[in-house]
């Protein structure tokens, strides 16, 4: 039986909750990331079995990309991705085990935000207990917000921290109390009861590398591998690209043709990610929701192409990026799949 963590960066600090858990795990966690992330590392990246368990931990990133002046998701669209991962494991007889932490930002408020709210109603109908942090940590101090000498940054706990300790404690606890499985066969709570996802990555003629750093090891396919080529089997929503990309990761032209070989569609994406003052390849999802276009239909019998942009694509950015680059920067970044919602 096996300990999975996927969660956000707190969950791969070092000094962070998950090195006082005293649990051999293996880590599955994807930092600056959503329950979309996180669907897909349990899902398609790790093969979960009977008697294992899943410890979620994407509360505090989901808050802060659906809330706030300019959100790129609705709560709705994140904790969709949750239901998705948490009937994932129903289905194999997997424990659920979730995390909830909460952004700076949002302690200093007394009252529970929208998302947190909506959260728990979902894992309350999935009969799930859960580690909220924030409320379990108010009460024991006796105190209405926590302290801000709790947190690092506004995203990340402090290192070494009693609250942090606290939290390996109580997740613990849930790993090994009595397990009481999720009926497979209960209804959704948020997605459609037709909710399926898939991962497109079998591209004709193409032989992925293995990137790796210290949190993960991933199968992509490099700048040099380009173009890329595949049919879809059936109608689908393209919600995001997995990419090991940079600041300075340039465009990547994506192309759909019908089966007569006309195009569809075509579209430049520009697929730098916007994480100040790193340099380093970083795995990310540039995702359709949190761009300035929606997600893409792709028809039954549709191929798809993704190649070095050449600018004569509709240019879709994310709405984190501060400055459009006009100048269609050859692609330099690396792809690892592209996520959908079959229809």
């Amino acid at each position: 039986m096996t300990t999975y963590i996927c969660g956000g960066s707190n969950s791969v600090r070092r000094g962070g909750w998950s090195d006082f858990l005293d649990l051999p795990v293996t880590n599955l966690s994807v930092g600056a990331a959503t329950s979309m992330m996180g669907a897909y590392r349990a899902i398609f990246c790790a093969d979960l079995a009977p008697g294992d368990t899943l410890i979620w931990e994407y509360a505090l990133n989901d808050s802060t990309q659906s809330l706030g002046k300019a959100p790129g998701y609705r709560p709705d669209d994140l904790l969709t991705y949750c239901e998705a991962t948490i009937r994932h494991c129903a289905a194999r007889g997997v424990r659920f085990i979730p995390l909830i932490l909460t952004p700076r930002k949002q302690e200093r408020k007394e009252q529970t935000d929208v998302y947190r709210r909506k959260l728990i109603r979902l894992l309350r109908h999935y009969g799930l207990p859960f580690v909220n942090v924030s409320k379990t940590m108010r009460r024991k101090l006796n105190v209405a917000v926590l302290p801000d000498d709790v947190y690092h940054d506004n995203m990340h706990y402090q290192t070494n921290h009693p609250v942090v300790k606290y939290m390996a404690r109580q997740v613990r606890r849930l790993c090994e109390a009595e397990f009481a499985p999720v009926n497979p066969a209960l209804l959704p709570f948020l997605m459609p009861v037709d909710f399926r996802l898939d991962v497109m990555r079998d591209f004709a003629a193409a032989t992925p590398q293995t990137f790796s750093n210290q949190l993960l090891s991933v199968d992509v396919f490099p700048p040099e591998a380009l173009p890329l080529q595949a049919e879809s089997a059936g109608d689908r929503r393209l919600v995001g690209i997995f990419l090991v990309t940079t600041s300075e990761g340039g465009w990547l032209e994506l192309k759909i043709t019908d089966p007569d070989g006309s195009v569809a569609a075509r579209y430049d994406l520009d697929v730098s990610h916007f994480e100040p003052g790193f340099e380093k390849p970083m795995f990310r999802m540039f995702s359709f929701h949190n761009a300035t276009h929606p997600p893409i239909e792709i028809l039954a019998g549709q191929g798809l192409t993704l190649s070095m942009a050449t600018g004569i694509g509709t240019p879709v950015v994310s709405r984190r990026a501060t400055a459009q680059d006009t100048r269609r920067s050859a692609c330099t970044a690396s792809v690892a799949g592209l996520l959908t919602e079959l229809r």
